[in-house]
């Protein structure tokens, strides 16, 4: 684990326990001899936090990120959010991607807002 005097004030090191592989990839995963590289979404624990993030050692956490398959990963804390405790990993990577996706392209992009709805 890098340590954390390298640690930058917005970045979070996190222990894996679940990884979203995109299915187009697995069958490169499988065939292939050399280390899998690519985007994906990863859910865990926070180790470290930098001192400019809203996160704290121990929290439960599902991370866009991209790089080998690893069981720890430093992160931007701008690619993270918190996940529920009753919240299994492996269920967060399939179900937060998604919504996040949504809400991006709702919010960020077509700048959606509470009064652009009849709701």
């Amino acid at each position: 684990m890098p340590s954390a005097d390298s640690l930058a004030d917005d970045e979070l090191d996190i222990h894996i326990e679940a990884v979203a592989v995109p299915p187009d990839l697995f069958r490169s995963f499988l065939s292939s001899n050399e280390e899998a590289s690519v985007g994906k979404f990863c859910s865990g624990i926070v180790l470290q936090a930098g001192s400019a993030t809203y996160f704290e050692p121990g929290e439960r956490v599902i991370a866009a990120c991209a790089g080998p398959l690893r069981c720890h990963v430093r992160v931007s804390s701008r690619s993270v959010i918190k996940i529920s405790p009753d919240l299994p990993y492996s269920d967060a990577c399939w179900i937060v991607p998604p919504r996040v996706a949504a809400y991006h392209a709702l919010i960020t992009v077509g700048n959606f807002k509470p009064e652009d709805s009849d709701y």
